[in-house]
């Protein structure tokens, strides 16, 4: 009999070309990891212990995020976090050391994508849809929330001063992308075909 290999959750995004546009870069990142983590009230340091032993980045403080070589936590809430890593156990390590006592792991790895924005506009354009100051003096480098970009609920995280990754579950991937891609045109819209003919007047004098 055959073996059957799987390959891992097909992306919703797979085969859509992403156009060039102003200033600006749109595109997946490849999530390896991805897990959620919400510990107890009372069980925080043992939940900060248990990552530092695998390697992971500390809890980040409420709208913030934290990074450890290729790894980053992200705030998601009181007590709660997504870490990401580029590592295909992530889950399985992080659930055979942390006890449901100290918290629930959970992987998200089929459940959300990632979508990197940076360019000069990045800012701009998600500025368009988002209801978040995003000017760098309230919004710095490594700042995350759970917000919502054109109805679309993600996590919006900023990686650098002209980088955005935006964590968005699989299902609305494709409708944000899409906007995304509009809102990145030049006035906002596509730039396609010729300007119509200017009508003629035909009201009386």
């Amino acid at each position: 009999m055959a073996d059957h290999i799987s390959a891992g959750p097909r992306s919703p995004l797979a085969g859509i070309a992403i156009p060039a546009l102003p200033a600006l870069r749109i595109a997946e990142r490849p999530l390896v990891g991805l897990v959620a983590i919400a510990a107890w009230p009372d069980t925080v340091d043992a939940l900060a212990a248990a990552l530092s032993r695998e390697g992971l980045p500390p809890i980040p403080a409420l709208r913030a995020s934290t990074t450890r070589d290729d790894a980053i936590a992200i705030d998601a809430g009181p007590g709660r976090m997504l870490v990401e890593a580029a590592r295909p156990d992530l889950f399985a390590a992080l659930d055979s050391v942390i006890p449901a006592e100290i918290a629930t792991v959970t992987d998200l790895g089929a459940a959300r994508i990632a979508l990197r924005i940076e360019g000069a506009r990045a800012r701009w354009v998600l500025s368009k849809g988002v209801a978040i100051d995003l000017h760098p003096d309230a919004f710095p480098v490594g700042m995350a929330v759970t917000t919502e970009i054109a109805h679309v609920g993600v996590i919006l995280r900023r990686a650098d001063e002209s980088a955005y990754d935006l964590y968005p579950y699989r299902g609305f991937a494709r409708a944000l992308l899409d906007w995304l891609i509009v809102a990145g045109g030049e006035d906002g819209r596509p730039i396609t075909g010729t300007a119509p003919a200017p009508r003629e007047n035909t009201a009386a004098p």
